[in-house]
Formats: structure tokens, sequence, C-alpha cells
């Protein structure tokens, strides 16, 4: 089993974003294109809170992945 990441990541604050029928959507405060994020893009961004480390961020994506814990951590770290 790969060694668990106790960092935390979080969402730049230099974009506007939001849920809309639970896609998030995001956008440059400046302007410019939104994009909306597809669904598991949509599910990792509300994660990046400054507080879920990433060990939490892998046991949730597996949870709603229906994947084993100890195989999404060796794929991603």
């Amino acid at each position: 089993m790969a060694t668990v990441p106790t960092s935390v990541v979080l969402r730049p604050a230099a974009v506007d974003w939001a849920v809309i029928d639970a896609r998030v959507v995001v956008r440059r405060p400046e302007g410019g294109p939104a994009h909306v994020l597809d669904p598991t893009s949509s599910l990792l961004w509300q994660c990046l809170d400054g507080e879920a480390t990433l060990a939490e961020l892998f046991a949730d994506v597996a949870d709603v992945a229906g994947v084993r814990l100890n195989g999404l951590q060796d794929w991603v770290v």
C-alpha cells in the first residue's frame, strides 16, 4: 500500500465558482469564458476546501466511485 499523503489542497482564490444542477461552473472574476466541470471534477473541486487531507479525498472518491481505496491510492500516488 502506498503512503497516504497528509497534505491538504485548496481551490484557487482567484476563481469564482457555483454549483448548478450538481455540476461546478468556474470562471475568472475578471471575465472570460465559464467552464462546466464533469461530475468527477465537480466532486473533487467541492472537496478542495483546504481542510480535507488527500487521504480523506481519496476515501471520498473511492466511496463514490465504488472502488477499493488501496487501488485508488496506488494509482494516484
